[in-house]
């Protein structure tokens, strides 16, 4: 079955839900986007799409919509919201449509075959009407301030691309842990702020905005958005922007396990990068510390166990790759990050 919006339906003009979620005909969802798109097109400042992509996350993905509800009133031009829940298994959709009770700005399209978050990311673009595209995980959690810098980056400089924050690891249930998350947020937050802006390759999935021009599509079978989209960009010489102060909070892996599944992935999906077509493709780095130790000198010190882990992770992500092991690009969930 093709992808459907789910809605509330709503007296007195307000949005509301049928008990039952059923499917919009192509009539009805067309008078839908254009009633909706209205508002946005006749803004003076660019429109926002805010979008989510989820696969059952109904236990975190409250307080990310209260969290951007709460954020948007920062912002200046017209908003849209739009949660896409992909082959969900569970109420992610219609947790959703409750988060967003009575805000007529926001969509819950419901894809009943699971897709790959680049693949949802690309039915996301494809029904957003803004003209900057906002993403972030179903996970975390913004700061209040978040979306005005990004937005307000993007507002100022026209000829920008990508402005993208960061995410600082909430206090979970295990302190060794959370402190290994905390110094990985350090380490990333040092090469991304690079003054020879080597390090804007490194994008911050959960948190980032992309000018509608600027978004190119995702190639099907990709694993990384992030890191695709910011080396597409410095090698197209469309500027990208890095805003420490624009934050996520969310939950690192709370144990071996699960940083295990999720870093692995991460350096899979580097190594996938690497057969694309174009220089900066096949040699996007791999190790960090080869890349960051020369630029960060002396200041790299501090981030030595960071990059020691991280050559464990890229020595085993090498080790898997040369054995045929090609990961999916349908992500598995990792269960200690979600936020409770």
């Amino acid at each position: 079955m093709p992808g459907c919006v789910l809605r509330r339906r709503f007296t007195h003009s307000q949005a509301s839900i049928d008990s039952q979620p059923r499917l919009l005909t192509a009539q009805m969802a067309m008078m839908y986007r254009r009633a909706n798109s209205k508002d946005l097109m006749t803004s003076p400042l660019p429109a926002i799409t805010i979008g989510i992509v989820a696969f059952n996350e109904e236990e975190s993905i409250p307080k990310t919509i209260r969290s951007l509800r709460a954020a948007s009133r920062n912002l200046c031009g017209s908003v849209e919201f739009i949660v896409l829940a992909s082959g969900c298994t569970y109420r992610t959709a219609e947790v959703a449509i409750d988060a967003f009770y009575g805000d007529h700005r926001a969509r819950v399209i419901q894809e009943q075959s699971r897709l790959s978050k680049c693949a949802a990311l690309n039915r996301l673009a494809d029904s957003a009407h803004g003209g900057i595209l906002l993403f972030i995980d179903a996970d975390v959690e913004v700061d209040p301030t978040a979306l005005h810098l990004l937005f307000s980056a993007l507002c100022d400089e026209p000829g920008l691309a990508i402005a993208f924050g960061r995410m600082i690891p909430r206090a979970g249930p295990n302190r060794f842990w959370t402190g290994i998350g905390v110094m990985t947020s350090e380490a990333l937050h040092s090469v991304r702020a690079l003054s020879d802006g080597s390090g804007l390759w490194l994008v911050c999935g959960p948190l980032y905005a992309i000018r509608a021009t600027a978004w190119p599509g995702l190639p099907e079978g990709l694993i990384a958005d992030d890191v695709y989209l910011g080396i597409l960009c410095r090698t197209k010489g469309l500027p990208v922007r890095y805003l420490p102060d624009a934050i996520a909070f969310g939950m690192y892996p709370q144990n071996l396990r699960d940083l295990l599944s999720q870093k692995l992935r991460n350096r899979l999906a580097r190594l996938q990068l690497r057969t694309f077509e174009g220089d900066s493709f096949r040699s996007a780095p791999l190790w960090m510390a080869p890349f960051a130790i020369p630029r960060l000198g002396w200041t790299s010190i501090r981030h030595l166990p960071i990059l020691l882990i991280d050559t464990v992770l890229c020595f085993v992500a090498l080790l898997l790759w040369a054995s045929g092991h090609t990961p999916s690009p349908l992500w598995r969930q990792v269960s200690s990050t979600k936020l409770r």
